[in-house]
C-alpha cells in the first residue's frame, strides 16, 4: 500500500528547489563556511530538491514512519493519520502540502508507536507538568499505550519499587484493590518527601503488604505524589 505522503515525498525529491531556498542555503553556506561547521566539512552527499531542509540536508524517506491516530492524550486526530521524521531535513513548503493533505507531523525522537495498536504515543515531556502515558513491560522490547495496558500487569509491575512510579492517570489504584496509605507527598523545590524513606518507615511500623508509588502531579521545581498498598 503506498501512502500519499510517499507521493508527495516522491515529487519533492524530483523537482527542483525553490528560489527561497536557494537563497536561504546560500547565506547558511557561507556562515558554515565561515565558522567550519560540521556541515561545511561534512556536506550531505544526496543533492538539494524540493523536499531538502533548512539545514541543507534531504531526508532519507525510507525513514519515515506513520501512525492512524494518537494515543496519548490532548491530541486530535487528522484525516490521513500521522508521521514521524526529522522535519528539519524537509523543507517548509513540502511540511505545509503534508498538512493540508491532512498529516499531522511529529519528531521522530519524542514519539513512537504503540506494540499493539500501532497508534503514536508520546515518549519525551513536551511540558513540565508532562506525565508518561504508556508502559514499557522489563526485558518485553514492547510498548504499549494506555488503551492496551493491562491494568494488574502495569501495577504488579511496580510493587515495592521506590525508583519508579504509576504515571497513567487512566489507571486508578483504587480500582484494582489498592488502599492509599500516605497522600500529598512532595519531592522537590517545596517538599523533601523521599520515596525510599517513606518506603523504610513503612515497613519499619509493620506494614507488609505490595506497596507501590503513583506519580500524583508534576511541576517545574517539584512533583507530588502518594503512596498504596494492596
Amino acid at each position: 500500500m503506498t501512502h500519499n505522503y510517499e507521493w508527495i515525498f516522491s515529487a519533492a525529491n524530483n523537482s527542483k528547489p525553490s528560489a527561497a531556498q536557494l537563497a536561504d542555503w546560500t547565506k547558511r553556506d557561507a556562515e558554515n563556511a565561515r565558522c567550519n561547521s560540521y556541515d561545511h566539512a561534512h556536506p550531505d552527499s544526496k543533492p538539494r530538491t524540493a523536499l531538502t531542509g533548512w539545514d541543507r540536508r534531504t531526508l532519507n524517506t525510507e525513514y519515515v514512519n506513520w501512525s492512524p491516530k494518537y494515543a496519548e492524550p490532548g491530541y486530535t486526530d487528522t484525516p490521513a493519520g500521522i508521521l514521524f521524521a526529522n522535519w528539519n531535513q524537509v523543507s517548509r513548503r513540502v511540511q505545509d502540502i503534508l498538512e493540508r493533505a491532512g498529516y499531522s507531523l511529529e519528531w521522530e525522537d519524542e514519539w513512537t508507536t504503540c506494540s499493539d495498536c500501532g497508534n503514536a504515543v508520546r515518549i519525551t515531556a513536551d511540558s513540565y507538568n508532562w506525565q508518561a502515558s504508556y508502559w514499557n513491560p522489563e526485558d518485553s522490547g514492547e510498548l504499549f499505550c494506555q488503551s492496551c495496558i493491562d491494568p494488574e500487569s502495569y501495577l504488579e509491575s511496580l510493587h515495592n519499587n521506590t525508583r519508579q512510579c504509576a504515571t497513567i492517570h487512566g489507571i486508578d489504584p483504587k480500582d484494582h484493590g489498592y488502599v492509599k496509605l500516605q497522600g500529598d507527598l512532595e519531592a522537590g523545590w517545596s517538599g523533601n518527601d523521599d520515596p525510599k524513606a517513606v518506603y523504610k518507615q513503612l515497613r519499619k511500623s509493620g506494614e507488609k503488604r505490595p506497596l507501590i508509588f503513583v506519580l500524583d502531579y508534576a511541576a517545574q521545581f517539584d512533583i507530588g505524589f502518594s503512596v498504596w498498598a494492596k
